[in-house]
């Protein structure tokens, strides 16, 4: 009897560190879909993120856009497949994109150990969610997808902040090779 408890008990353990070990380092950065495997391991931002700034308006209550008049800048880091090694210490560990606002304040847009690539609707790519971000309210949490969209032309274009749906869902673009 002791001896199946301690091999339950070694079995839990090895469970344990296998999932604290996977979300440290990643997940597997390819798909499959019809055929085709997208392997995007080498747009992993080997300093821990992407890292840029964008001028933004706040329309409608919570959709963000590029563009208009009364500005704000907020920086964004983003990781593909995995967790950004942010820059700043308002932003907590495990997060695959942050938005910081002008006073320093970091809202993470997605965790990097809730992810899923799916085939892009316009079959020109994959596209990566994530999942599980800070919360808005008792029910929501932010989210995001990254597209990951064919350019022939480059192996690999910066991201592109796009919007946040009415949802606290973000979008980003990646023109990347990669992708085709």
């Amino acid at each position: 009897r002791r001896v199946h408890g301690e091999f339950h008990h070694n079995m839990l353990r090895t469970a344990v560190l296998a999932l604290l070990f996977a979300g440290a380092l990643g997940f597997d950065c390819s798909a499959s879909f019809q055929g085709h495997t997208y392997n995007l391991s080498p747009l992993i931002a080997a300093n821990g993120s992407y890292t840029w700034g964008v001028q933004t308006i706040n329309v409608a209550g919570n959709n963000i856009i590029t563009l208009a008049e009364d500005t704000i800048t907020y920086r964004y880091e983003l990781q593909v497949c995995g967790a950004v090694k942010s820059a700043f210490s308002s932003c907590k560990p495990g997060s695959a994109i942050n938005r910081i606002d002008p006073q320093g304040n970091c809202t993470s847009l997605g965790n990097a150990d809730v992810a899923h690539f799916s085939p892009n609707p316009y079959n020109d790519g994959v596209y990566l969610s994530y999942w599980a971000g800070d919360d808005i309210d008792h029910i929501q949490k932010y989210s995001s997808r990254i597209y990951f969209i064919c350019d022939q032309g480059h192996q690999v274009t910066p991201p592109v902040f796009e919007h946040e749906k009415s949802f606290y869902q973000n979008h980003f673009s990646i023109q990347t090779s990669l992708a085709c």
